[in-house]
């Protein structure tokens, strides 16, 4: 399982998944919202890609909230 396909699935262009010791870091920046969010996991098998695609959908749920408010 590679993050592309992760990040394909959820079909966001400006989400991107990073790789730290012990976490991954979820970072959205349309250049003008940048929010990102942890996911504390050590690798990227540690989750199914179900679990992934879930996780991220989650953030972009978030994401769109603070675009709304900020739009109102």
């Amino acid at each position: 399982m590679k993050k592309q396909i992760i990040l394909k699935t959820i079909g966001e262009e400006h989400l991107k998944l990073y790789h730290h010791p012990g976490y991954f870091l979820w970072e959205y920046d349309d250049g003008d919202i940048y929010e990102t969010t942890a996911t504390w996991v050590d690798k990227l098998s540690h989750l199914t890609i179900e679990q992934w695609v879930e996780d991220g959908l989650e953030f972009m749920e978030y994401v769109k909230q603070i675009k709304e408010e900020k739009d109102a």
